[in-house]
């Protein structure tokens, strides 16, 4: 039987080969380039074989190394999967995913059954709107709200923000008729802080000005604004798709719409921890995918 190379020294060949520089391997993976270096040198002699050209400033892989890195990729991808299956089933390290309030309520939670028919790890989901840093947070996903980042990192359309005035049937009884914007000096308007479309932007490209309506009510988060709207405290502005349950139930109602083809739509952008391994949280992430995009 051959003997078989050290998980170390594999480990600096392959961290090497991605990074092409064992300054960064040695980085990445705590040792000291010399360290880094060393390991390589003492698995190509192990392999009779020379894995890296080296060069004063940049190291290249040679044919050999290439053929060597595909091979043992896979193994080392498993290898952690492993390791980290063992930990999720001691409950010691759940999936971390970060999503906006209203999205987790609405669109994440309803549609668990599903992703636990497919796949049974551990979760932990944290509500937020903040900006998240992969490499100083403990987070694997990361669905964020807002306009795409123009930083180069690979991120994925979920879901266009598609927005339409709704409120409860008993205001509309209460008040009469609220057929066009018009109406609303009938109603207050309910906003949403955290919403980066407002009233103002929803009704430009109309004659409609929304200070003309009866009053507002201002709330920090989506989930509040629409609870307000079934209470019948007014009219909010609301993404269509966290709205649709009750729009089918009838518990609310879409009184007019505008048509703004200039408005600028944010939207909801999937992104993944580059630092963490594909096979645990790709099924979530395509999950994610197959469940809410448009």
């Amino acid at each position: 039987m051959e003997k078989i190379p050290s998980t170390q020294a594999l480990r600096c060949f392959a961290s090497s080969a991605h990074w092409m520089s064992f300054v960064k391997a040695a980085k990445e993976l705590c040792l000291t380039p010399a360290a880094v270096s060393v390991q390589i040198r003492k698995l190509e002699d192990s392999l009779g074989i020379q894995l890296f050209q080296r060069y004063n400033r940049r190291i290249e892989l040679t044919e050999a190394g290439e053929k060597y890195l595909q091979r043992i990729r896979h193994i080392l991808n498993d290898l952690e999967a492993a390791t980290r299956d063992i930990k999720q089933k001691g409950d010691l390290v759940p999936i971390s995913v970060a999503a906006p309030p209203t999205f987790l309520k609405y669109l994440i939670i309803p549609a668990l059954a599903s992703l636990y028919q497919l796949h049974d790890h551990n979760l932990r989901f944290i509500d937020t709107l903040r900006n998240i840093d992969f490499d100083a947070e403990d987070i694997d996903i990361w669905i964020r709200y807002g306009l795409p980042f123009k930083d180069q990192q690979p991120e994925t359309l979920l879901l266009e923000e598609n927005l339409c005035p709704v409120c409860s049937p008993k205001l509309i009884q209460q008040t009469g008729t609220l057929e066009a914007p018009d109406d609303l000096h009938k109603v207050r308007l309910l906003y949403t802080e955290r919403r980066l479309v407002q009233w103002d932007n929803y009704f430009i490209g109309s004659d409609f000005d929304h200070q003309h309506a009866k009053g507002n009510l201002w709330f920090l988060n989506s989930v509040h604004t629409l609870d307000a709207a079934l209470a019948g405290h007014g009219v909010a502005l609301m993404n269509r798709e966290f709205a649709t349950k009750y729009i089918a139930s009838g518990e609310l109602v879409i009184p007019f719409e505008v048509q703004n083809i200039n408005m600028t739509k944010p939207g909801y952008y999937l992104r993944v921890n580059p630092n963490q391994l594909p096979s645990l949280i790709d099924p979530i992430a395509n999950w994610l995918l197959k469940q809410v995009r448009f």
